[in-house]
């Protein structure tokens, strides 16, 4: 097999990656009632286009649906980063109140330790990043960008 044959391969791989990923924090994130405040919807909007984007791609395969995944890759990007400060920020009021209220240093490997171990679990908005990521790299050079030749 060369390159041109497996490319294809690993590209619909991506996309079935990116759809289970996607099913699979929907999910998640319902079980886990994530979604009483607005800033707590973005992962399961993004996930929906997202699935809606690959769907559209698979059936038409065209410019625009890769266009489509670029532009939700990139924003699940964002809001993944954003969830992350969110969840951090959210951990870190927690933990100067309870360093507040114990008497503990708001400094140090502890505290920081309680930070991130915290209830909104700071680093899983990184699923979002890795998810947006993949849609980017499935879309980059992809053979339905390329400008006709003039």
């Amino acid at each position: 097999m060369t390159t041109a044959d497996v490319l294809p391969l690993i590209r619909r791989g991506m996309l079935a990656v990116l759809v289970f990923g996607c099913v699979g924090l929907i999910g998640e994130l319902v079980l886990l009632e994530h979604y009483s405040e607005l800033t707590q919807l973005p992962p399961l909007v993004l996930c929906a286009l997202a699935i809606v984007a690959v769907v559209a791609h698979w059936i038409g395969g065209g410019a625009k649906t890769v266009r489509a995944l670029q532009v939700v890759g990139l924003l699940m990007v964002l809001a993944g980063g954003m969830g992350v400060f969110f969840h951090g920020e959210e951990n870190l009021e927690h933990a100067q109140r309870d360093a507040e209220e114990y008497n503990e240093p708001t400094s140090g490997s502890a505290f920081w330790m309680s930070v991130i171990k915290g209830d909104a679990p700071t680093l899983a908005p990184g699923t979002m990043i890795q998810f947006g990521l993949l849609a980017l790299l499935y879309a980059y050079r992809h053979p339905a960008l390329k400008r006709p030749e003039e």
